[in-house]
C-alpha cells in the first residue's frame, strides 16, 4: 500500500488503521493492560478511535495537533477522560 491515508476527499481509505487503534490492539493481543493508561499521540483521535479508548480503559489522551473533526475529543470529554493538549506551535522547525 502506499503511504498514503485518506484519498482526495479527505475519507480514510477503509485499509487504513490509526495508530491508537494499532496501539491499543497491540497491548490488548500482549500481556499488559491500558487500564488507567495514559495514551500519547500525535493528532486528537477520531471517533471510531475514541470508542476504542473508552473501551480500552484509557483513563487520559495527551495530544498536540487538532483533527478537523472533533467529535472523538467531545466523546472523551463525555466519558470523563482526561485530556491534555501540547499547542508546540511553529516550534518543529527548530529541532
Amino acid at each position: 500500500f502506499e503511504n498514503v491515508c485518506e484519498d482526495e476527499n479527505n475519507v480514510t481509505k477503509p485499509y487504513v488503521l490509526h495508530a491508537e487503534a494499532n496501539a491499543i490492539t497491540k497491548v490488548a493481543r500482549s500481556n499488559n493492560s491500558s487500564e488507567n493508561a495514559t495514551l500519547y499521540i500525535t493528532d486528537s483521535p477520531c471517533m471510531e478511535c475514541s470508542k476504542l479508548i473508552i473501551q480500552s480503559g484509557i483513563r487520559r489522551v495527551v495530544y498536540s495537533n487538532k483533527y478537523r473533526n472533533l467529535d472523538g475529543i467531545e466523546l472523551l470529554e463525555r466519558a470523563g477522560i482526561e485530556l491534555v493538549y501540547i499547542d508546540l506551535g511553529e516550534k518543529k522547525d527548530e529541532i
